[in-house]
């Protein structure tokens, strides 16, 4: 009798990285592999990655971390945790504008109002509940299933960097992950595919699986790649902190050097600078001046993420640079695929060849909407970015409307956002909601009724936050 060919599961997994990615990472293969043993190996790069260094959950991401046991309240209560809503945007283009985290679009007579509020030649503020509660920082997350124009809000989870990563550290302690320091790591690929791994000193240990979160504001260097400067450019991060109360929006403004954000944490909060490489004089006087230093980035993606035994994860996968932080989330996705698919412990290139494939439309996908946005930027300069993005922006200006997308790490809501912020709408621009505009007034009405009613019934954001976490502690 023929036995049957079968997968031999993983046995033994090592993580590179001790940051909140790699022991995402880690906790989740514990968690799908029970019976394999998990090595983490912290290798002194924590927070020096775009990912580890600013886990902001949008919603997708927010799913994987309730999977994982991660749940809201905990994240609120323990991780530093709090609420974002939307993203303002000032200078930028050519007025300013929010782009929220997710919304569904309300629609009179089958047309978006935006649109219909356009083709009055109304003011379209005032239609979207997310933009409105957050410029009245205004919520109680639990409330909003509670109403009509609440139910389809969604929102991300800015996380506390160290808090989190303290967190981590004791699931993952609690779980069996082998946590070890090393300084250097020696990897050695056999003729035969095994993979070894020496950490500083240690024996090399022969694992199944490799997870790379070490990027350091880099790809990793011995793996092809598409670059993506041209049309994301890179430059140097800096960080310092700064007073300020919990707010439901991150402010990005646009400067000739790059831009800054604010983004409010539950004590405080801290302000981003980003500068563009051309300026990295500008950067080295902030550099003296803030005890944190910077952060350098070079952007684009490996092209395959999932090569043998070896995966990449966070910025030593993709990096679309720190413009809405979604480094965080898009690692959190790819690890999602991972599971999913789960490779077995020998190679298997049918897997890693649909692997590569999902988790490259996740990664494009985010470089065209940051590619978007520095196409408007006020220092942009011509790029293939337009290009690609030529027939979006074109069938936008005409119709208001996006194309179908194939992932969900970025909303309708904020490509709709970010589109009516910066796209000129072309003449002619929508006839169906000029057909509908003379008598759409009282629709019109209605949902700014609903969404001022919507306001009225969440108490001020810091209110809520600090019952929470008062409750919380008692």
């Amino acid at each position: 009798m023929i036995a049957a060919n079968r997968r031999r599961p993983v046995e033994t997994a090592m993580v590179l990285g001790a940051g909140p990615v790699g022991l995402l990472a880690a906790i989740a293969l514990r968690r799908a592999l029970p019976v394999a043993t998990i090595h983490l190996i912290d290798t002194g790069h924590a927070g020096g990655t775009l990912a580890d260094s600013f886990p902001l959950a949008y919603p997708p991401a927010l799913a994987v971390l309730d999977r994982l046991g991660l749940g809201e309240d905990m994240l609120v209560r323990e991780c530093g945790a709090t609420h974002k809503l939307a993203d303002r945007f000032h200078g930028w283009g050519r007025e300013d504008f929010t782009v929220s985290v997710q919304e569904s679009e309300v629609t009179t007579g089958g047309v978006p109002m935006r649109l219909v509020a356009g083709a009055r030649g109304d003011v379209r503020t005032g239609l979207g509940g997310a933009a409105a509660l957050a410029e009245k920082d205004r919520l109680a997350p639990d409330r909003l299933d509670g109403s009509a124009a609440g139910r389809d809000i969604g929102y991300a989870l800015r996380l506390d960097a160290p808090r989190l990563t303290a967190c981590l550290r004791t699931i993952a302690a609690r779980a069996g992950v082998r946590h070890a320091s090393a300084a250097s790591v020696t990897l050695t690929v056999a003729a035969d595919g095994t993979l070894s791994v020496a950490a500083g000193a240690e024996l090399p240990v022969v694992v199944d699986l490799l997870i790379e979160s070490r990027g350091a504001g880099h790809l990793l260097a011995d793996a092809p790649a598409e670059d993506w400067s041209a049309e994301i450019p890179e430059g140097s991060v800096c960080r310092e902190p700064l007073a300020c109360h919990p707010s439901l929006s991150d402010l990005i403004t646009a400067h000739g050097w790059g831009w800054t954000t604010l983004m409010p944490g539950q004590r405080d909060g801290e302000r981003v600078s980003v500068f563009d490489i051309e300026s990295a004089r500008h950067a080295e006087g902030l550099i003296r001046e803030t005890a944190a230093g910077a952060i350098p980035f070079r952007t684009g993606r490996l092209t395959c993420p999932m090569d043998g035994r070896r995966v990449a994860l966070g910025d030593a996968a993709a990096i679309a640079g720190p413009l809405g932080h979604f480094g965080f989330s898009l690692a959190l996705l790819h690890l999602d695929l991972l599971l999913d698919l789960l490779p077995a412990a020998s190679p298997e290139p049918v897997l890693a060849r649909e692997y590569n494939r999902r988790a490259n439309l996740m990664s494009d996908e985010l470089r065209d909407f940051v590619a978007l946005l520095f196409a408007f930027h006020k220092a942009a300069r011509p790029g293939p970015a337009a290009a690609r993005l030529a027939l979006v922006i074109e069938r936008f200006a005409r119709t208001g409307r996006l194309p179908l997308r194939e992932t969900d790490l970025v909303s309708d809501a904020a490509w709709v956002g970010a589109m009516a912020g910066l796209v000129e709408a072309a003449p002619g621009y929508d006839v169906t909601a000029e057909a509908l505009a003379t008598g759409a007034g009282a629709a019109l009405a209605a949902r700014r009724r609903e969404v001022e009613a919507l306001c009225a019934s969440h108490p001020a954001y810091r209110l809520w936050l600090e019952e929470r976490m008062a409750n919380g502690n008692g």
